[in-house]
């Protein structure tokens, strides 16, 4: 990728946790290495800003909702001029304005898209906008990069045609998960995520308080951590429920060898790594049946639920035996590792048809 200039935008990024975060946070690195140019542009929620030096242009704003789209333009407006593609690994809507002046400019623009987007938000006239923003882009020129083969199916579902499907990286482990199964003790959950509206944190709470022999442990930081808290307090389920904030390697990894199963009650998960780094750890999941669309989810490696009264039922009911018929299936392929995935990525970034 020589003498390339590359501005990428995300709307969230570290100390901000979740899969976007972290996932950008690799990108950059492995790209500096190579001696490319970058310049970087991103937005942050939680009043707390990104203390990591870094050396290229990195340039940040508090933005909401409403606004992270038209401050996106206005920050990154100049610096377009200068660089020679723009990558977006933020959803559509936010930064949709940015990259149709790129196109307008005469610039590669590239989205990172996971799931199936915009059917997977729960507001209908949101939905409807982001559906005619991704093929307002598409017919501007952008290329959309998938992550999992549903999402391509998406895509091609909605007349918009992938430029590549690049799967979400496997990371590897050194130990897997061994705890054993107790009937007589409690079960222990694990959920690692940003704490927003989204990921329906608030609802695993009231499923610890409607069932009789559960704990939760909650690994992440974001918007509604205090409010979360608080509602653990007010159900009376605070003995059992355990917020450890944001966590990275060995005190995370201690956290998925020591859990019975990974909960997530999310709506979407465009880029699920904490799902992908549970499988790796041999923890079984449980999660909407939805989810099944992600690459790495299926009826045997996790309780796949409709509705959260079936969850409550299954583990007041959890046995021996049934625990170990979902623990022995808890199997990750390796789809694509990190190393390989990135690779992929920065040539898929310089290919002349672009």
């Amino acid at each position: 990728m020589k003498n390339k200039r590359i501005l990428f935008l995300s709307s969230i990024f570290p100390p901000e946790t979740g899969g976007p975060a972290s996932y950008c946070e690799n990108i950059l690195k492995y790209l500096s290495k190579k001696g490319i140019e970058l310049s970087l542009i991103t937005s942050y929620s939680e009043n707390k800003k990104n203390n990591v030096i870094y050396n290229f242009p990195h340039k940040q704003f508090k933005g909401t909702t409403l606004t992270r789209a038209l401050l996106f333009m206005i920050n990154s407006t100049k610096i377009l001029f200068y660089n020679d593609i723009v990558f977006s690994m933020t959803s559509p809507q936010d930064t949709f304005l940015s990259l149709i002046i790129a196109r307008l400019i005469g610039k590669k623009a590239f989205l990172r898209i996971g799931g199936r987007y915009h059917l997977e938000l729960k507001n209908k006239l949101k939905s409807n906008f982001v559906l005619i923003v991704m093929k307002v882009l598409s017919k501007a020129g952008v290329h959309f990069i998938s992550v999992s083969p549903s999402t391509t199916d998406y895509l091609r579902n909605i007349g918009i045609k992938p430029f590549t499907e690049i799967q979400n990286p496997f990371f590897p482990v050194d130990k897997k998960n061994t705890i054993d199964f107790y009937e007589n003790k409690n079960i222990r959950l694990l959920t690692v995520s940003r704490l927003t509206t989204v990921k329906n944190i608030s609802q695993i709470l009231k499923l610890i308080k409607n069932t009789e022999r559960t704990e939760l442990i909650i690994a992440g930081s974001g918007p509604l951590y205090k409010r979360l808290k608080d509602e653990a307090k007010y159900l009376l389920i605070e003995d059992r429920v355990v917020f450890k904030g944001h966590l990275e390697g060995k005190e995370l990894d201690d956290l998925y060898n020591n859990s019975h199963f990974y909960i997530t009650f999310s709506d979407f998960e465009g880029s699920p790594n904490s799902i992908i780094k549970a499988l790796g750890h041999n923890l079984p999941l449980i999660a909407p049946y939805k989810l099944i669309n992600t690459q790495v989810i299926n009826t045997k490696n996790a309780f796949l639920f409709e509705n959260t009264k079936t969850v409550s039922e299954y583990l007041n009911n959890l046995d021996i035996t049934s625990y170990k018929k979902i623990k022995n299936n808890t199997h990750l392929k390796e789809v694509n590792n990190l190393f390989n995935h990135l690779k992929r990525l920065s040539r898929t970034l310089q290919r002349p048809q672009a």
